[in-house]
């Protein structure tokens, strides 16, 4: 039965469990477990053996036959692919409410055919997006002796307006405490503006149920204009095409995740919004579409 190092031992001969085949690890980690020296979470974490990288290569055996490590894996998926760990929530008994699914049922039946709305010919779709400009990640590799860049706290809010014939328009502006409604109201009127200029008839701005689009500074822009607010239900978001959007624009803007100052991420976010092309925005309309046979049959849909 090999002997449990110490903080000490464990310092001077760091990571020298690597030479232990796993499965011995594991059996190790089991007989400790037993014998009470130590909590089997602490055995584990000496020996390199989380429950995580055991399910991993349990079921993706491939990956220590390669030599591929968990770490290896896991600056892959950030840094090239974009993947991001979020804290999960549980789904909100009241997504699939009685209530909720007549709301969806009567947005894309009488309220399409009642007011002449088509995602497809004359719908713009709007949302705002806060974004932390601090994309340069808490923990990293670096190379001893090098300080690392302080984190920043200013919080950046993205807007951004799509149709099925592509992005109509975006800002990225540097904000305290998020969008006011006046930020907002100018963003929408801007899209309007071009609308107008371009005798391109009423549309209807497709938008969530977020308190900061039912202001009465931006209710009062909707009644003087050629244009009408059109509010989604809510927990419809797979009604709102423009949320697909947002997903792949942090995508874009994570791949580069160590911008050492604002300038350049607002920069990089423009950048990376005329990567967004119609393909992609016609294609995200057509899914949101794809769901509007479940609303009319009031189906639960999560």
């Amino acid at each position: 039965m090999p002997r449990i190092l110490s903080t000490e031992n464990n310092k001077a001969k760091k990571r020298s469990y690597r030479n232990i085949p796993v499965n011995i690890r594991q059996l190790i980690i089991e007989q400790v477990a037993l014998e009470g020296a130590i909590i089997q979470s602490e055995a584990a974490r000496r020996y390199g053996q989380h429950t995580s990288t055991r399910k991993l290569l349990a079921k993706f055996p491939d990956l220590a036959e390669k030599g591929i490590s968990t770490s290896g894996l896991w600056k892959l998926l950030t840094d090239r692919i974009g993947f991001t760990l979020k804290r999960t929530k549980p789904v909100v008994e009241r997504r699939n409410t009685p209530v909720t699914i007549q709301q969806r049922y009567e947005y894309v039946t009488e309220r399409f055919n009642e007011r002449g709305i088509s995602y497809k010919a004359n719908c713009i779709f709007v949302d705002e997006y806060g974004f932390n400009s601090n994309l340069i990640r808490g923990q990293d590799y670096s190379t001893s002796i090098v300080v690392n860049a302080a984190k920043r706290t200013e919080n950046l809010s993205i807007l951004a307006g799509i149709s099925y014939k592509g992005v109509e328009d975006a800002s990225v502006k540097l904000v305290k405490g998020g969008t006011t409604e006046t930020i907002f109201k100018d963003f929408v009127a801007g899209i309007m503006k071009k609308l107008d200029q371009t005798n391109a008839g009423a549309h209807f701005f497709v938008m969530d149920n977020a308190s900061i689009y039912k202001t009465p500074e931006v209710r009062y822009l909707f009644k003087y204009s050629n244009h009408h607010m059109c509010l989604l239900p809510p927990y419809s978001t797979f009604l709102d095409p423009i949320e697909e959007r947002f997903s792949k624009l942090k995508s874009l803007v994570r791949r580069k995740p160590h911008l050492r100052d604002t300038r350049k991420l607002i920069e990089h976010i423009q950048e990376s919004t005329y990567k967004i092309c119609e393909e992609n925005c016609q294609d995200w309309v057509e899914h949101s579409i794809e769901f509007f046979k479940d609303c009319m049959n009031k189906k639960e849909i999560y």
